[in-house]
């Protein structure tokens, strides 16, 4: 383990939007949130209390720093990435959280197809080598997989990820776009008990960090979500100027979501996983502090 990363292939800033407000949540959603609302006209803003602490990272950064075990995240790529990737995409999170997580990356079970040089770069991807979750079906004069209505493969994605829980055993989960929606997914599946026995006498993930993710056109897909109405804890992440990902694709996942369970960070840039510093480190180091109480110390 060099740095805290993992790379394993399985056959892969301002504050914006945000009002916090105490929850008592049931179930594994034990923690207080921030909950960000949206109206269909504007969003509401409000200011987090204390400016100093959510620029500097403030108290919840000493909180972390104060104890020993670190957070272990299994980290899912998006579309036309692949581990090692979405690893180089997001060293500015690797850098600002490496004395509080460990980072284990997974490629997706497909090969990716069908976007153009200049959407793969837009998706912050690669030409050659690029991993999908699932397959996707588009017969279309202008197919593109953001579009397409119909999705195969589901079944391998599911084995996969939980392949990869029982080897990495992470408190958490990290998605990016495509890799977001397969953490939406797997987080739905595994509410069902069937699903959970399969992972033995590993626990499945405390938490899931889903930046720029999408509810699946495909309705089956969806529907997994909608159906399951995951009361896993959730950070949702997403840009205000994402053209791939426009925020309605985002509401309408964390719609399937329990309400209770569910925080939201807006941040002003495009499809990525924003710099690791400032005003969002502090969000992330919050939700990741709520989070610690379960994982032992370490020896």
């Amino acid at each position: 383990l060099a740095g805290g990363v993992v790379q394993t292939s399985v056959n892969s800033a301002s504050v914006e939007a945000l009002m916090l407000r105490r929850i008592a949540c049931a179930g594994s959603c034990r923690s207080s949130v921030a909950v960000a609302c949206r109206s269909s006209a504007s969003v509401q803003v409000v200011q987090v209390a204390d400016q100093k602490r959510a620029l500097s990272g403030g108290s919840g950064k000493k909180q972390m720093a104060d104890k020993g075990a670190k957070l272990r995240l299994l980290c899912l790529h998006g579309y036309t990435q692949n581990s090692q990737v979405f690893s180089s995409r997001i060293g500015s999170m690797r850098k600002g959280l490496k004395s509080k997580c460990e980072f284990f990356f997974v490629d997706g079970p497909f090969e990716s197809t069908g976007l153009p040089g200049d959407e793969v770069n837009e998706a912050q991807g690669t030409e050659t080598g690029g991993r999908s979750w699932w397959q996707w079906h588009d017969t279309g004069p202008a197919a593109r997989p953001s579009l397409a209505a119909e999705y195969t493969g589901w079944e391998d994605t599911l084995a996969a990820l939980l392949a990869a829980t029982r080897e990495h055993k992470p408190d958490g989960i990290l998605g990016f776009s495509q890799g977001a929606t397969a953490t939406a997914l797997y987080l739905a599946a595994l509410m069902d008990e069937k699903v959970r026995a399969q992972l033995g006498d590993v626990a499945p993930p405390k938490f899931g960090i889903m930046v720029a993710g999408f509810l699946p056109r495909d309705t089956r897909y969806a529907d997994i979500v909608r159906h399951a109405k995951p009361t896993t804890p959730s950070l949702f992440v997403y840009g205000k100027s994402d053209t791939l990902v426009p925020y309605e694709r985002t509401r309408g996942l964390i719609d399937c979501f329990d309400q209770g369970c569910v925080q939201v960070y807006e941040h002003d840039g495009a499809h990525l996983v924003p710099t690791c510093t400032g005003a969002f480190k502090a969000a992330v180091v919050d939700f990741l502090e709520a989070h610690r109480a379960d994982v032992p110390a370490s020896s």
